[in-house]
């Protein structure tokens, strides 16, 4: 029950993250049909919690009720004869609604008077009344509203309906450029978004912050913090960890005194495996998450990535490039037609091939003789490159402690090298 439309409009955004049948009762109640969630949030009291967390994380001042009906739960909302407001059987309820006062009914109060003289003052007393009499004298909507509290009929009710695009504004309570201040407004809009993403059920992979300043003489753009994530995410926990991270490295030039949260690039969500063992997309997602940290924690260019090239010669087919999540996701979608299942190709690939002596044309490594076990695979590339024309059989070897390594022979010389390229884990 928040206070104003604007609070009520955040509130419901907020909630659809729990339950997609949440309604407006009146112009300051919700109601949320969570029957359907209590096996997905582990029950009906740590629900009550979860919910309960999230509007004071939003900053709404409200008051929470459960109980069986939704009409039941909205009465005890209003009551303030008693502070627990949560019942979960049908029985209690009952009990508890016989003691609620007549007054807590909008629709009766021009009849308060009326009762008052015929000594009705709880809602016991209402029910016992002719209902016949009842309705003639005052309105059928009393009759709909006592019957829905009590579960004799169902309330009809219009589901709201999230918006196709989100977009969400927070002022700040007072100028500031503390990271924990601008951490806290953002978490509101957070988990606004959680709602509108857990109402489609898509998921967001990127989003934009702004930092709005102060206007005037000296008014100034506001700052834009991009949030990329490389793998998309739909909870509040998987965004705000890396937010708090990008917020620490953020240099304010004034006071900020809004934050605004716009551009969200949302998906549809993947469907989840529902089989007995954990689905290795779970672990994957762990991954993505702890690159996305790194990324923010020590910036974009001390993560780096492989990224194969269109090459022969193995010191060319692969660079270092900056990781970006677009790049690991897409990376995750297509394999690269070069890897094939009969390569022989090492992990570790030597910076620089070492070239290696011989003994009896046998290559020698530490001075131990090399025993070719596999080969050649022969590379001839980069003809057309001008100067870096090459020439190689390559080799698998190992030595007397049977150590393997990746070796290749010049081809192409009056006197050909032996060179190593690679080892083995």
């Amino acid at each position: 029950m928040p206070d104003d439309q604007d609070s009520l409009e955040i509130a419901a955004m907020a909630l659809l993250q729990y339950t997609p049948e949440l309604a407006r009762i009146d112009s300051c109640s919700l109601v949320l049909d969570v029957s359907a969630s209590l096996s997905l949030f582990k029950g009906p009291r740590a629900l009550y919690r979860r919910i309960r967390k999230t509007l004071s994380t939003i900053g709404i001042p409200v008051r929470i009720s459960m109980a069986p009906t939704a009409t039941g739960a909205w009465l005890l909302a209003w009551q303030t004869q008693t502070k627990p407001r949560r019942i979960l059987s049908m029985r209690s309820l009952e009990r508890r609604l016989d003691t609620l006062p007549v007054t807590i009914l909008p629709v009766l109060q021009p009849y308060l008077h009326w009762l008052d003289a015929l000594g009705c003052t709880t809602l016991k007393h209402l029910v016992q009344l002719p209902r016949t009499g009842l309705v003639q004298r005052t309105s059928p909507q009393v009759g709909q509203y006592l019957d829905a509290a009590y579960g004799k009929i169902v309330m009809p009710l219009t589901w709201y309906q999230a918006p196709d695009a989100f977009h969400a504004f927070c002022d700040l309570e007072f100028h500031t450029t503390h990271t924990h201040a601008l951490l806290a407004a953002a978490q509101r809009l957070l988990e606004q978004l959680c709602g509108w993403l857990q109402a489609r059920q898509w998921s967001a992979s990127s989003m934009q912050f702004l930092l709005h300043y102060e206007k005037g003489r000296h008014a100034r753009p506001p700052a834009c913090i991009t949030l990329c994530l490389s793998a998309p995410a739909w909870q509040v926990k998987d965004f705000t960890a890396l937010l708090t991270e990008q917020l620490q490295h953020e240099r304010l030039d004034a006071p900020a005194i809004a934050i605004e949260l716009h551009n969200v690039q949302g998906q549809p969500r993947c469907s989840q495996s529902g089989g007995l063992f954990p689905d290795p997309a779970h672990y994957q997602r762990q991954e993505n998450q702890l690159v996305d940290l790194l990324r923010a924690r020590l910036g974009q260019k001390s993560i780096l990535q492989p990224q194969p090239i269109a090459s022969y010669l193995p010191e060319h087919a692969n660079q270092w490039v900056a990781a970006d999540p677009s790049a690991r996701r897409a990376g995750k979608k297509a394999k690269s037609k070069q890897d094939r299942p009969d390569s022989h190709h090492p992990f570790w690939l030597l910076a620089r091939p070492i070239e290696l002596t011989t003994t009896n044309d046998r290559p020698m490594y530490k001075g131990r003789a090399l025993q070719l076990i596999h080969g050649p695979e022969r590379i001839e590339s980069g003809w057309w490159m001008g100067g870096q024309h090459e020439q190689r059989d390559y080799f698998v070897a190992c030595d007397s402690l049977q150590c393997r390594y990746w070796l290749y022979r010049q081809r192409g010389s009056d006197d050909p090298r032996w060179f190593l390229h690679g080892l083995y884990a």
